[in-house]
């Protein structure tokens, strides 16, 4: 059980989470030591025969049970790795499934890794249908090799890239093993467009990840390339939109690039405390003012101003909803929408939870 959170945590989807974790285990523990400190009083024999059964059932397992288990969807291996020894601050998981997006991917990669002193981990996920044996995952080494060197290309040789081929049935799940294992700081994913199913907002391998990653999250729109002279970050408050604003500043592509912190003003709203809350963010990250325009616009139907204002610029940078439970809590459907009704280019951004243990208390 402690083997399966330490290394799992976040990536498991639980039917039921215990009231007060994890002090209620704790305690159990604690207690169950006491009483196997006690029991040594009053059976000698007891001890030797619990601890004769540990080893001969930890036998039976290590020579025989281990030999047999057959892999799941939850296997993961590593075909090929290579890592770099590099001590930066800051380090980006990069996945890319198709060759032919990695220039793409890999310029956003950069600009972030040039801000903060980062290295770069390249990641080919293989995806493997039920009925391919695992044996047979070498043969697709070929297609992480071209995706690969296609992005080796573009990265500067001052920034340290490191690359991992691995497979795994399930994408997502092999995606968050290697954003723990990695120990990555941020991890940049790339998406087609929006997608048609009802049950997801970016994608059926998007979603889980933005969702559970234990790390920042940026979801980057690809295709032909989205110019970034005016960017449009939608604010509704939160730590998302603080990360928002990060990002836009990183992406600015000339000194004539501007970003535009958009609010939009509902019915009892205070706009002087709205502009001090946007001034607030903007101060506290340290960002240029005179590269952000503050625009509130006063409106009862905010994905209508939203997305109408959108069209005006050529990116828009929004901040995802935090836990599927707690949308309409935090930060509504708004994100959700934008990404399905807008027609400009939407960047979903998410920023790292820092109260797990509150969630599942």
């Amino acid at each position: 059980m402690i083997k399966i959170r330490y290394e799992y945590g976040d990536e498991l989807d639980y039917g039921f989470v215990m009231p007060l974790f994890p002090i209620l285990p704790m305690l159990a523990i604690i207690l169950q030591i006491f009483l196997a400190v006690w029991l040594i009083h009053m059976s000698v024999t007891a001890w030797i025969v619990s601890g004769s059964w540990l080893m001969v059932s930890l036998m039976i397992f290590n020579y025989y049970s281990k030999t047999r288990c057959s892999d799941t969807v939850f296997r993961i291996g590593v075909l090929e790795e290579e890592r770099v020894e590099a001590k930066r601050p800051y380090k980006i998981l990069l996945p890319i499934a198709n060759p032919k997006n990695a220039i793409q991917l890999v310029g956003y990669a950069v600009k972030i890794a040039q801000f903060k002193y980062a290295e770069i981990v390249l990641l080919h996920m293989v995806p493997i249908p039920e009925q391919t044996p695992l044996s047979d995952m070498k043969e697709h080494l070929y297609e992480g090799h071209e995706a690969f060197t296609e992005a080796s290309l573009y990265v500067p040789r001052d920034i340290p890239v490191s690359t991992s081929i691995r497979y795994c049935r399930s994408i997502p799940r092999g995606i968050l093993n290697a954003i723990h294992e990695h120990k990555s700081d941020l991890v940049i994913l790339g998406w087609r467009g929006r997608s048609f199913r009802k049950d997801y907002v970016l994608g059926s391998t998007l979603d889980p990840v933005i969702e559970k990653a234990p790390c920042d999250s940026i979801a980057i729109p690809l295709g032909r390339y989205h110019s970034m002279a005016h960017i449009l970050v939608p604010l509704a408050g939160g730590y998302h939109g603080h990360m928002a604003l990060r990002i836009g500043n990183m992406f600015l592509e000339n000194p004539d690039s501007r970003i535009t912190a958009l609010h939009v003003l509902r019915r009892g709203d205070s706009r002087e405390r709205i502009e001090e809350t946007i001034e607030a963010m903007i101060t506290s990250e340290n960002l240029p003012r005179g590269k952000i325009d503050i625009k509130i616009v006063e409106s009862e139907r905010v994905l209508v101003t939203v997305t109408r204002e959108a069209e005006q610029y050529d990116l828009v940078i929004i901040g995802a909803s935090p836990y599927r439970f707690l949308k309409q809590m935090v930060f509504g459907n708004l994100a959700e929408a934008v990404v399905k009704n807008c027609k400009t280019p939407v960047m979903m951004v998410k920023s790292k939870q820092e109260w797990k243990f509150l969630r599942r208390f």
